[in-house]
């Protein structure tokens, strides 16, 4: 116990400096808590779109068996 003691011991005050130099690294770029933005952001209908298409493309993956229809059809191919 004695051991894993000082192991958090030294890597909480090496994450408590690394935190430090980096908040300090930022205040020194200007950094002030606010992100700045050049456009905000919106959740239209062309991302639902996406996000449907895109979860119907993956149930159907998961669904069916595509990579054995899909070998089928290139092994005909290949004849």
């Amino acid at each position: 116990m004695t051991v894993y003691g000082q192991l958090v011991g030294q890597l909480l005050l090496r994450t408590i400096d690394r935190a430090q130099r980096i908040h300090q690294a930022m205040c020194c770029r200007g950094f002030s808590g606010e992100i700045h933005l050049l456009r905000s952001f919106s959740f239209g209908i062309r991302e639902i779109f996406f996000t449907f298409g895109w979860c119907t493309v993956f149930i159907f993956l998961r669904a069916g068996n595509v990579s054995q229809v899909l070998g089928k059809v290139l092994l005909e191919l290949v004849r």
